[in-house]
This record gives structure tokens, sequence and C-alpha cells, in this order.
């Protein structure tokens, strides 16, 4: 094994048979070594499926990350080379918290202006909008914005692991759009060893989004209309110039297509 370390190798990866001979000991040499030691299931055999998963279930206890199958390797070993902290957060429209909300995964070395342009887009809004973030105290703005500030601020390119946040830590997006809409964002959770390959990632959500060009007020009225008649809210009660009976649905809300495009927004992005 010291041939290994001089190679620079601090990971082995164990597959063969008997996993209560071979694999086991090899594995005790291994992790007694400090060496980062992986054992994947249906690459090793035992005489039987009941000592194969009694040898396996010791060897995770006894530090060895267990892979069940082959094709979970990559995963497993990305997230051994990036280990960080993930953040879940709740956001939801000030004054409609139940009807809309988005509950989000966001590794720590995203922005705070990259966790805001995923919220806000989310939520049918447009972050060329977005006045600015509130937490702790501090103003986090674009360049733009700060220049007409008259209070100090820091840059939306500041990333998330720089802020200090714990769990039950708040912020406040301002979205200006003829009024303002306010998005109360909550720290729900704090994970220190996550996967950062997930990027981005809407947990559960409910509600379709808002109308930018109605005040709060009307987005309420609009939400208690399908609540009384179960009815899309016609647009036209709203935008006298639209030709077409265009309705809008606050109960739209597809977590399998709002991350796919969210996806393919930071993919262009």
């Amino acid at each position: 094994m010291g041939l290994l370390r001089t190679k620079g190798i601090d990971t082995l990866i164990l597959i063969g048979t008997q996993t209560p001979n071979c694999i086991r000991a090899t594995a005790y040499d291994a992790i007694a070594r400090d060496y980062q030691t992986i054992v994947i299931g249906d690459c090793t055999s035992s005489a039987s499926k009941a000592v194969q998963t009694s040898n396996l279930r010791d060897l995770e206890n006894a530090g060895v990350i267990v892979v069940k199958k082959a094709d979970g390797l990559s995963k497993t070993l990305h997230k051994l080379s990036c280990p960080g902290t993930i953040y879940q957060l709740k956001a939801s429209l000030s004054f409609m918290k139940r009807e809309m909300y988005r509950a989000f995964e966001f590794p720590a070395t995203v922005s705070i202006g990259d966790a805001a342009y995923a919220i806000l887009n989310s939520f049918q809004a447009e972050f060329g909008h977005c006045y600015g973030i509130e937490c702790k105290g501090v103003r986090y703005e674009d360049e733009m914005q700060a220049m007409y500030s008259e209070e100090p601020s820091q840059s939306l390119k500041v990333p998330l692991s720089q802020m200090n946040l714990v769990k039950g830590d708040g912020m406040i997006l301002i979205y200006a759009y003829g009024s303002d809409w306010k998005f109360i964002i909550k720290v729900t959770k704090v994970i220190p060893d996550g996967d950062l390959s997930v990027v981005l990632k809407i947990i559960k959500g409910d509600g379709q989004g808002i109308i930018e060009d109605i005040f709060p007020y009307d987005l309420a009225g609009a939400v208690e209309f399908t609540k009384k008649t179960n009815k899309p809210f016609p647009l036209k009660a709203f935008f006298e110039d639209l030709y077409e009976d265009v309705t809008w649905d606050y109960r739209d809300f597809d977590l399998n297509t709002q991350n796919r495009d969210l996806a393919e927004l930071f993919k262009r992005g």
C-alpha cells in the first residue's frame, strides 16, 4: 500500500470474491491505513445472499462506503470529490404564503443572485425587476442598483457560503414592478455534507406564480375567484385589450416541468 501512496492514490475500489474473506480483509487493511475504501455490492459475492448482506453491513459499519450497484459508482465518486454544504430554502409570496411557495435545494457555491434568479423564474417573474435582497441586516444588489442606492450594499455575486446562513435565517426579496412584491425566504435546513452536483433543485411547491401587471390584492382576488368557482380566472377582467379568452389558474404547478425548465435555463446561462 506504500506504493499507492507514492502514486497519490487515496481511494480504493474493491471488487471480487469472496466478500467475507479477501474483500473484507483488504477493506479493513485499507481503512486502517486511512484509505477511502469503496466496495461495490453487485461486483462482489459470497456463498449465500444472507452472508453477502451481513458482510456488506459489517463493512459499512466499519466505515467502508458500500455502493449497492456498479452504475451508482460515478455518482458516489463525484460526491466524495466535491462534498459541501447544501441549503434548503423555502420562498413564498409574502401575502399568499399558503397558495404560492417553492422549496429549493441550493449548493453553498451558488451566488445569492443566482438563487434569486432561480426563485423568481420559478414564480414566472423577471429577474430584471429584482430590486434587492435583504438578509440579517445586509442588502444585496446588482451593480446598477447599488449605484443609485443610498445605503451600503453587497454584490449579488456573493456565494451563499459567505452569508453564514443557519437554519431559521430569513431573507426578503423585493421585486419591483409597478408595486413592490415581497418574497419571504427561509432557511429550513442546512446539510453539511451534501452532493454539490445537485444545483438549483425545486423540492416541492404550490401555485403557478404571479401576474406582473396586476397589483397584489388583485392577484389575491384572482385566486379567490378560482377557489369559489373552481374555474381559471379570465384575464379579460384585467386586460381589456385581450382578444382571446385567456385564463390564469393559480393551481397550475408541475414539479418535474419546473425543474426541467430551471435546468435548461441555467444550462443556457
